[in-house]
């Protein structure tokens, strides 16, 4: 390799460098706030797009920095004088920029299978669509640099490139609509088209660059100006001279104005009318919910390209000369950097305030249309304008840390959307204020202002990046930071609460995967069906259909004996029960019938035997249900002896009590002891199973977003979802203590009425009092209960009344004995 190649190459490589490191660097800062958020949603949605994005930024953005920023600078002029062919400085160009998309590509690849994004969208359509995203960023490139070669200006060249990088997709259609109409089209054979016509457009743009780069290296005719009769002296000819002002060395801020009005009128112009249009777009999209898919696609593009033209003004501000550089120029005759920074914004900050007016007319006269439905919530014209406002402010900070134009373009828009959407979450989740965001929306804007002098004297760059990092750090802690005190703040339990939690929890061993409830069949839903629409006698059809438990239920290990009684096969080693709401309410309600018949005709033996199985059985489910280490379970055995309680200590039955399935059933009841171990028990292994959960089990799935299994979503719903996530182990805590110290309190002969409280305070609505409360006496449900809230409200029926009156069922029944 010839020292010339060597030294082309090196000097392209250190130009591309840049722009591959922030690129990595703003797809890191993505998944980095993503974790923070905790927006697994947002990830998994949108996290497989940024392998695509950021090689399609690279490959549009290389063109401008290989060429257009030479350009700018002069240096190309140098190597085309320079004794190398221009064949060779636009290959070598090429070739750069070509092996910096293919690091891209690998790099961009890496970190998406990192954060767990190994599928690109429409993957499908296989290996075409994988073949098509790597072509198309390679037409981009070539597209890239077609425009710097042909523009003078970098900032048109990136603002032409858009609507040519669109060509296969538009050539794509016209293929379509004349030689595929009404024909389907598959994911992958639109993939392979979109490549074809993706490669040929690579080799056309890449000759037509070529042979731009090769017009533009080659040596210039000089232009002549012809003046009067076109003498060849013409070009000699002194300019004509103007006046000389009073005060010379005085810059005006019209003059500031116009200066940024007329450098570059035509980019400016585009940018402005798009962000008009995109308001306009917004203004129509915000009010109605009413369109067709082809005009609400235009909708949503030009609402995308109105963002980011606001985004592109905001970067006009430092780039929009050409150069950042030739503002040394209002630096060197004495212009205050207060002025000539208030002379770059006014334009941008006047164009915002005529996008805000689009708005409020695009949303007046859709309004106005009576046949267009309406949306429920109508952003206002204050809030679309703080949106611009931080588009445009983060774009022209990012556009004076950046010097590089291509790189500030295209990281500007990624920065400042990344921006709206923080500020949004923390407004929304984190409730912040809003005097603080306004102080968040108002940093950017200080820090150029405050770096503005060193920015037009061109000094040394390291204050104006440190300025930047602040400004960031401050952006992003600001506006959580009253919600991160709000969460520390947050009481919890001591250390050694926690402690003694793990230690107790550690010296309890499970039983084992609960045993789920099965039911065999479901003949309520058709008694439901067939009572309204047929005369069958209702006793009739219930005798037919036997609601009996081993008709009904089909728990694991449990069977019908030689007598018809459900028993475990193996009663040394029972295993535990899975309550199951449904299916444990509807066995109630199956043995409320024969209670019924029992108590209206107490010599029905028929009647005496059906509620026997059923006391049997739900005694048989209450006591495996005590042996479940979840604590949900717990909650359902209650239920169940609750109802053993009341229906054995009725007056109609106590000819039952000295049957064999009524004394199974009381020496079930009495065994308080056993009761509140089986409580401690759960609570202790359901926090363990929380706190370090075992591996993944074919059940585990089951458990995922309960606790001891019952439903996490369904508790603490006062408080702001985004807080309940770093609060919830605390309140998992202090529920578990609570329910601890109330058995501790409750088997010492101690009152549990302060437990109760701290168990209203923790799981009941803040504006609901005590004694309003499932925690209270006064809504005590005296019987069997089905209600969602009270299913979802954990030890709500401990020590209540209903054990007492088990104790004295216990109590009578052994001095029933003769």
């Amino acid at each position: 390799m010839s020292s010339s190649l060597r030294g082309l190459a090196w000097k392209e490589t250190r130009q591309v460098v840049p722009l591959v490191i922030m690129l990595l660097g703003v797809a890191v800062l993505l998944f980095v706030l993503w974790s923070t958020m905790s927006a697994a949603q947002t990830m998994a949605n949108f996290g497989h797009y940024i392998p695509l994005v950021l090689p399609a930024l690279f490959a549009a953005g290389v063109g401008a920095i290989l060429v257009g920023q030479e350009k700018e600078n002069r240096t190309m002029d140098w190597c085309s004088s320079l004794p190398i062919s221009p064949s060779l400085i636009v290959l070598v160009k090429l070739a750069v920029a070509i092996i910096g998309l293919l690091v891209m590509w690998v790099c961009c690849a890496l970190i998406g299978s990192l954060a767990g994004n190994s599928r690109l969208p429409g993957h499908e359509a296989g290996v075409a669509n994988s073949l098509y995203w790597f072509t198309h960023s390679i037409f981009i490139l070539c597209c890239g640099f077609y425009t710097a070669w042909r523009m003078k200006n970098t900032f048109a060249s990136l603002i032409v490139l858009i609507p040519l990088a669109a060509l296969p997709y538009l050539a794509t259609s016209i293929y379509y609509s004349l030689f595929m109409t009404g024909r389907h089209v598959s994911l992958q054979e639109s993939a392979w088209l979109l490549t074809l016509a993706s490669a040929i457009g690579i080799i056309v743009m890449a000759w037509m660059g070529y042979r731009a780069g090769i017009r533009d290296l080659s040596p210039a005719r000089p232009e002549l100006e012809a003046t009067g009769p076109g003498h060849w002296l013409a070009a000699w000819r002194p300019a004509h001279s103007l006046p000389v002002p009073e005060t010379p060395f005085r810059y005006p801020l019209s003059s500031l104005i116009w200066q940024s009005i007329h450098h570059n009128r035509m980019t400016l112009t585009l940018l402005i009318l798009a962000m008009l249009s995109g308001a306009f777009a917004f203004g129509y999209m915000a009010v109605s919910s009413q369109s067709s898919d082809e005009f609400g696609m235009v909708m949503v593009c030009t609402f995308v390209a109105g963002a980011i033209a606001t985004s592109w003004l905001g970067v006009f501000v430092f780039h929009g000369d050409g150069s950042a550089s030739r503002l040394r120029f209002l630096a060197d005759r004495g212009v205050s950097p207060t002025r000539a920074w208030i002379g770059r914004h006014l334009i941008g900050l006047s164009a915002i305030a005529v996008a805000m007016i689009a708005f409020l007319i695009s949303s007046f006269l859709t309004l106005r249309n009576p046949a267009d439905n309406r949306v429920d919530v109508v952003p206002s014209m204050a809030m679309v304008g703080a949106g611009l406002w931080v588009i445009y402010a983060v774009s022209q900070a990012t556009s004076q840390w950046i010097r590089i134009l291509a790189a500030s373009a295209f990281i500007a828009p990624i920065l400042s959307g990344v921006a709206l959407y923080w500020l949004g979450a923390a407004a929304i989740s984190s409730n912040a204020p809003f005097w603080l965001l306004a102080v968040c929306c108002l940093l950017p804007m200080l820090a150029t202002w405050l770096m503005m002098r060193r920015f037009m004297d061109n000094s040394a760059k390291w204050p104006i990046w440190a300025c930047g990092v602040v400004t960031t750090v401050l952006f992003l802690v600001l506006p959580i930071l009253p919600f991160a005190i709000d969460v520390a703040s947050f009481p919890g339990i001591t250390p050694s609460a926690r402690a003694s939690l793990a230690a107790n929890s550690k010296k309890l061993s499970s039983t084992g995967n609960a045993q789920p409830m099965m039911r065999a069949s479901v003949p309520l839903e058709y008694l439901q069906q067939t009572q309204h629409k047929t005369d069958i006698n209702l006793t009739e059809l219930v005798a037919s259909q036997r609601f009996l438990p081993e008709d009904y239920l089909e728990i694991g290990d449990i069977a019908p004996d030689d007598t018809g009684v459900l028993r475990a096969s193996n009663p040394d080693n029972r295993r535990p029960l899975r309550a199951d709401r449904y299916i444990l309410s509807r066995s109630i309600e199956f043995a409320n019938y024969f209670r019924y018949l029992v108590t209206q005709n107490p010599e029905d033996s028929d009647a005496v035997e059906s509620l026997g199985k059923w006391i049997d059985a739900l005694t048989e489910i209450a006591v495996r249900l005590r042996r479940s280490d979840r604590w949900y379970d717990q909650h359902a055995a209650d239920n169940v002896e609750i109802w053993l309680t009341q229906t054995l200590s009725r007056q109609d039955l106590m000819e039952l009590r000295s049957r064999d399935f009524s004394q199974r059933a009381i020496a079930v009841l009495a065994d308080q002891a056993g009761r509140s171990a089986a409580r401690r028990r759960a609570v202790l292994l359901s926090w363990r199973r929380e706190m370090d959960p075992p591996p993944m089990e074919h059940d585990r799935a089951k458990d995922l977003d309960m606790f001891g299994g019952f439903r996490e979503n369904d508790w603490f719903l006062w408080y702001p979802q985004e807080k309940v996530h770093w609060i919830q182990d605390r309140l998992l805590d202090r529920l578990c203590v609570a329910a601890l110290q109330l058995i501790d309190a409750a088997e010492n002969g101690q009152d549990t009425l302060p437990m109760r409280r701290e168990l209203h305070e923790l799981m009941d609505d803040p504006s609901i009092p005590f004694a309003n409360s499932w925690y209270g006496e006064r809504l005590q449900p005296r019987g069997v209960s089905y209600g969602n809230q009270f299913w979802n409200s954990p030890a709500v029926r401990w020590y209540r009344d209903w054990e007492n009156q088990a104790k004295e069922l216990a109590s009578s029944s052994e001095s029933e004995e003769p």
